[in-house]
Formats: C-alpha cells, structure tokens, sequence
C-alpha cells in the first residue's frame, strides 16, 4: 500500500509540475526553433517503476518554403527498478516544400521482459533478458500528390538470455538487418496533432541471411490513421495495425505482442506470435487552454502457426498537455487497462 502511494504521489508531482518545464516556443514570423526538456516517468507489471528525461528540438529545415513542416529531433534515457535501461535518439526530418523525409532511430537497450508457455491448462511464465543496439533509416520523397515512396536500412543486434535451461529457443545473439521499402500516403493537416486527413503506410522489410541473419524471413507492417474533426476543440483519431512476420523460421526476438501504441492496456508480452492484428480508436478534447483529455477503446489478437489469442479488449483515459504550442507538441500520461493485465504511459506527443 505504502509503494502504490509513492507512486500516486510521484504522477501528480509530474503532473503539476508540467507546466512548469523548460519550453521555448517558436516565434511564429521568425519561424525560431522551440526545445522542450520533459521529465518521463514509467510503470508498468514489467518493467517496474522508473524514470528519465527527454530533451526535444522543433525546427524548420526549409526556412524558405512555409509548406514544409517542422522537423524534430530528440534524446530520450530511462532506467527502472528492474534495471530495464534504454538511450535513444530519433529524428523527423522534411525538407523541399515536403518532397522529402527522412526518419532516423538508434539506440541502445536492456531489457528484462517475460514469454509465456502452456502447460497443461496453465500459462507458465518465462522470464528472459534482451539488450542490444538498434539502427533504423526511412528515406522517402514523393512522387504524387500525398503520396511516398522509400527506401529502408535496419541493423539490430540483441542477445538473449533466458531464465529457462530446457526452453526450446537458445540463448544466443540474434540478428534483425534488413533492406526493404515503404509507401505511404499521408493527407493529414499536422504533422503532431492532426484534426483532419488520413496516414496510411505499409513497410516491408527483407531479413536475408547473406547480413548475418540466422534465416531468411520477411516482415510487413500496415497501418492507417484516420482523423475526423467533431468540433473546433474536439476530433476522432482512428488506427488499423497489422504486424506479419513470413518465413520457414521467425526467429523469436523477430515476433510481435500485444502492446505498445497499437493497443494500451497490455504490458507483460503474454500475447505474442508471428501476426498481430489491433484496431482502436480515441477521443481528443481540448477542454481548457493547454489542457486535453483523452479516452481510448481497442481490440487486438495474436496469431502463430497453431496459436490463435482470444480477442483481447483494451482501454483507458488520458491527460494531455501543450508544451509548444507553435508547433502543437503534447506531452501526456495514460492509464490503460486489457485482459488480466494494465499499463501506465507516459509520452510525447499523441499515442498515433
């Protein structure tokens, strides 16, 4: 009891000191950049509680041309009591009059996370480790109207490590580089909080043995955003997601769960497999000023050869705070709840 009210006091010192943080906002004529310093708080049943910080940067790197939007780099570290610790960098990059985009993730990352395997009329859990390092490149330019086209490079070394002598995947490093494409039509009104428009993007990626992949596998990933303004203060954000991974052998650091922004309410991994499919849909209110709310409902499943998940249901409400209002920049915490599980988010900006 007593940890549970650390940890409610912990969300409302966050909460309340939001308004306080760092920001500089862009000067709309000069089009200056605008840095935000957000602390980040996380919880959930596996990762346990920690804690960290994000520094972001939102600029024009086409000061010529008002059609291009803001680009946005940013640093994010945490640590938690699990010892679950993660650095990254990412950067958003549009340039030419929104011709062109480029998209840059690498980090590095330990991870204790947990599998699940049926015995008898049991779920048996199995703890394992995950660390490694990751590289991700999408260079796309458009070729018609709202639509892209581009080009993907992935590097991704982990090695696992499982609690578990006789489980049947070995502990050993396992590599994810790929090469592949990506298409997407993007009609959307805003880049960080659309009212209006759709996003519809589909990735393939080819994992080939010949970059040091233990087999051959392919995977593919579609989703498609949809906005739809209800009032001035109001909008409807809906999300399709659909993960496969195709292959003789998926590795397993290769396969999806459920979880993570296609479907809150889900944080122990139970429900994984080489497909994962989620549908939701949110309702965004700016009530007050810089202050928003948002509620949430989905469902998702996972799917392997021989295992289908039950439809798992997936819900919650959320707080939402403007911390650049020029460039229409949320931070927020959610509170999500699924089946026999729950998740506690922090993040910056909307969760799709």
């Amino acid at each position: 009891m007593k940890k549970l009210q650390n940890y409610f006091l912990l969300l409302c010192l966050y909460i309340f000191s939001v308004p306080a943080i760092s920001a500089k906002d862009a000067d709309t004529l000069n089009r200056k950049p605008g840095v935000a310093g957000v602390p980040d708080l996380c919880f959930d049943r596996s990762r346990g509680f920690g804690g960290g910080g994000s520094v972001m940067l939102v600029l024009y790197m086409d000061q010529e041309n008002r059609q291009t939007p803001a680009s946005e780099f940013s640093i994010t570290g945490d640590y938690t009591s699990k010892k679950d610790w993660m650095v990254f960098i990412n950067a958003r990059m549009f340039f030419k009059d929104d011709r062109f985009r480029l998209t840059l993730l690498g980090g590095y990352f330990n991870s204790n996370f947990q599998t699940y395997k049926t015995l008898g009329n049991d779920q048996i859990e199995i703890p394992y480790n995950t660390h490694g390092g990751i590289f991700f490149i999408d260079q796309s330019m458009r070729v018609y109207d709202r639509f892209y086209v581009g080009i993907i490079g992935q590097y991704y070394k982990s090695h696992l490590i499982f609690d578990e002598p006789d489980f049947s995947t070995e502990n050993t490093d396992s590599y994810q580089n790929a090469i592949g494409a990506s298409m997407m039509y993007d009609s959307k009104d805003d880049q960080n909080f659309p009212t209006k428009g759709l996003l519809a993007a589909f990735l393939y990626k080819n994992f080939p043995t010949w970059l040091s992949n233990d087999s051959t596998f392919n995977k593919l990933d579609l989703f498609v955003n949809y906005y739809h303004p209800l009032r001035s203060d109001m909008v409807l954000a809906s999300r399709l997601a659909l993960n496969t991974a195709v292959g003789n052998d998926v590795p397993f650091a290769a396969q999806s769960y459920v979880g993570n922004k296609d479907i809150r309410g889900y944080s122990k991994g139970e429900y994984r497999g080489n497909q994962t499919y989620a549908v939701q849909s949110e309702f965004r209110w700016n009530f007050y000023k810089k202050w928003g709310a948002v509620g949430f409902f989905g469902l998702a499943m996972a799917q392997s050869p021989g295992y289908t998940s039950p439809l798992l249901p997936g819900g919650g409400v959320g707080v939402r705070y403007r911390i650049l209002p020029q460039f229409k920049v949320n931070i927020g915490m959610d509170v999500a709840l699924g089946k026999n599980d729950w998740g506690l988010y922090f993040r910056i900006g909307e969760a799709f």
